[in-house]
């Protein structure tokens, strides 16, 4: 698929047998251990870890609920939660109704008149949240493996901006 105006024409699509070839000359980051640790079921004990570490009355989503609800009903609502959170990580569906959520602007001064005196906000539903705490619980020890030393942006203590500061201080040392 081309996306016009995006890849020029001369610029093909790779075709099954070029990915392959890239991905047997890339060097493999991950190791078959790392791989286990990912792909292993999810347990209860870490899908309860995550839901009571979230603050009970934080952003509800488009459900209403926050996740004092689950914190609350754990033993009467524990079976159905674990089993659609590991259903998500056995097939990779997710159902549209947990993918939803609500965009609210939040206003950062007194009496806005235009849209860039707000700042927008993500209102998730509190399923959704709890499968992205899970991945990025699985994904964080690994991701060191995976990031060049580098690369600066979305990395815990660096800044995009750092970059632009070492250029700049490289030009300047070579005027």
């Amino acid at each position: 698929m081309r996306l016009p105006g995006i890849l020029p024409k001369s610029s093909p699509v790779p075709n099954r047998e070029t990915l392959q070839k890239y991905l047997k000359e890339s060097p493999q980051t991950i190791s078959s251990q790392m791989n286990s640790n990912l792909t292993k079921p999810i347990s209860e004990k870490e899908i309860k870890n995550v839901i009571f570490s979230m603050h009970p009355h934080k952003s509800p989503g488009p459900e209403g609920m926050s996740p004092i609800f689950c914190q609350n009903f754990w033993e009467i609502i524990k079976l159905d939660i674990i089993q659609d959170i590991q259903s998500f990580f056995h097939s990779g569906n997710l159902l549209k109704s947990i993918n939803k959520a609500l965009i609210s602007l939040i206003p950062k001064v007194d009496h806005p008149i235009v849209v860039t005196q707000f700042r927008s906000i993500s209102l998730c539903n509190v399923m959704y949240k709890i499968i992205s705490k899970i991945l990025v619980a699985k994904m964080k020890p690994l991701l060191h493996s995976c990031i060049s030393a580098y690369q600066f942006a979305f990395f815990l203590g660096r800044q995009i901006l750092d970059n632009v500061f070492i250029a700049h201080e490289y030009f300047h040392f070579f005027k």
